[in-house]
């Protein structure tokens, strides 16, 4: 709990940036540690001694939050903090937080906190692809994602099951920042389903990078393919056709997205000019 108090006190009184690097610490000390484990893994609810485990448990209120609001687990964590103050037998457990913690979030989050603090999940959020097009004065920003969702066991077998919640998805400017210094020209929940899916959102400024979770508020198997850079693919391909004048042709990535790949767009490039 002070490790929660912790990160919730930089997120409301210091620049974004503090607790985005926390939650990112956290996320990456259960993860490394987790794969180099002896012991059987448990969910959240029932850790005794498993050290690796002590980020999980405040990242996981953390994102409770994020999703149902502050208030209702903050008012969850005042009630449970009156109904066993200073009361030694018996002791309360933790068990009786998370009974709390229900007892203040809506219906359809109740699954949530099964799979935050009950059960061992885990995300695998992947960026296949992204297009931008200018369109009355703004752009709209077309998101190809795969997401997937995984229940682990203790000796960390993993078996794909539905995914049916909500991830931040966010879309920045230019920047040579880590994405956790950046503040995004977009950022809004969307309810993610598995396997493939479109995404269509609007923003003011020109974009640069998409990403998913780009705070690491939930347990990514892997954070390295939830983001798409166009800079990373420059901001243009030359192709040198064999014309008879050895012209010299440019391909625009929204060429690339709108054919689905490179290759592709090469060839319907090469049709349209002979």
């Amino acid at each position: 709990m002070a490790d929660y108090s912790t990160l919730m006190l930089f997120r409301e009184y210091y620049p974004p940036v503090y607790a985005n690097r926390i939650a990112r610490g956290m996320l990456d000390g259960y993860l490394s540690r987790r794969s180099s484990e002896d012991e059987a893994e448990v969910p959240v609810m029932y850790t005794e001694n498993h050290g690796y485990l002590r980020a999980k448990g405040p990242h996981a209120l953390y994102a409770l939050q994020d999703i149902i609001g502050k208030d209702k687990v903050h008012q969850a964590l005042r009630n449970f903090l009156k109904a066993w103050s200073f009361q030694t037998a018996p002791c309360p457990t933790s068990r009786d937080l998370v009974n709390a913690l229900r007892a203040e979030a809506p219906p359809e989050y109740q699954q949530l906190i099964t799979d935050l603090f009950e059960r061992i999940v885990l995300y695998d959020l992947q960026v296949d692809a992204a297009s931008e097009r200018r369109i009355d004065g703004a752009y709209e920003v077309t998101i190809e994602v795969t997401a997937r969702q995984f229940e682990a066991d203790g000796s960390g077998k993993e078996t794909e099951e539905p995914l049916d919640t909500s991830f931040d998805v966010a879309v920045f400017a230019e920047s040579d920042k880590p994405l956790e210094e950046a503040t995004p020209l977009y950022i809004k929940k969307h309810r993610l389903r598995s396997g493939k899916q479109s995404l269509t959102v609007r923003t003011s400024g020109r974009p640069e990078i998409v990403a998913l979770d780009p705070f690491h508020k939930r347990i990514e198997r892997s954070a390295g393919n939830n983001r798409f850079t166009w800079k990373l693919l420059g901001v243009l391909l030359v192709i040198i056709y064999p014309y008879p004048n050895n012209t010299i042709s440019f391909l625009s990535l929204s060429e690339t997205h709108c054919y689905g790949s490179f290759f592709t767009a090469v060839f319907a490039r090469m049709r349209s000019r002979s």
